[in-house]
């Protein structure tokens, strides 16, 4: 009896500072940092096999789901001590796996489809931009996720002029099928020292993106402040 109940103190210690650890709340001081919500682009493409003739068209579907994080403030343009110093994305991770397609990489600063750096690695996991000259709006972040073996493809056994929603049918290759959660964390800390978080859960696509498409990209983002979600305060 004695153990166990050692064993349930010490379980509620561990969760106790666990969750003091991320803890937040909304206040007066938080309200004025505000998310306006999000972009999703989404990009497409094959990957070659190899660069042998004989496999010349034959590759597998890759997809790279890059998100734009947008911020805003109302805080007093002459308060220079709320102004924001810092700013980092931390703790990119997937919590729920696509159907089709692996996981390969995740960036917490994804400057374009190009040219990407900050490859989440082991315990690399954020990314810090610290501002010489403080600013009032957070700056937009950019992460991404990508996604490779969707689907292998042998163009040679398809007519040049297919459709990329015939293929997608002929592959198998759907919205629901190949998408996934991603969750991070956006913390900005303010000259004054006070430090203020969003958490946040998107799902890429989002529902109504059209995969086999023309579009590619999805603006969830709002310009209207009543619709806007506060930050928390640590």
């Amino acid at each position: 009896m004695k153990k166990i109940f050692l064993f349930f103190l010490a379980f509620i210690l561990i969760t106790g500072c666990s969750s003091n650890n991320s803890s937040g709340s909304i206040t007066d001081f938080s309200k004025k940092y505000l998310s306006k919500g999000y972009i999703i682009n989404v990009y497409r493409s094959v990957d070659s096999v190899s660069d042998a003739l004989e496999d010349m068209g034959k590759g597998n579907v890759k997809m790279i789901f890059n998100v734009l994080v947008d911020y805003y403030s109302t805080i007093d343009y002459s308060n220079q001590s709320d102004y924001i110093k810092k700013q980092i994305v931390s703790d990119l991770k997937v919590v729920k796996s696509p159907k089709m397609g692996i996981v390969s990489d995740l960036y917490s600063n994804y400057q374009s489809y190009m040219d990407a750096d900050y490859k989440v690695v082991g315990t690399s996991n954020s990314f810090e931009r610290n501002y010489q000259t403080p600013i009032m709006y957070g700056t937009q972040n950019s992460l991404a996720v990508e996604l490779k073996d969707v689907a292998y493809v042998d163009s040679s056994k398809y007519e040049d002029t297919i459709t990329t929603k015939e293929l997608y049918d002929a592959l198998g290759i759907t919205r629901d099928g190949v998408s996934l959660t991603i969750s991070f964390r956006v913390t900005l800390i303010t000259v004054s020292g006070k430090t203020l978080y969003k958490d946040y859960e998107i799902e890429v696509p989002n529902s109504s993106f059209d995969i086999s498409g023309s579009a590619f990209q999805s603006n969830l983002i709002t310009e209207d402040v009543t619709k806007m979600e506060p930050f928390l305060e640590k």
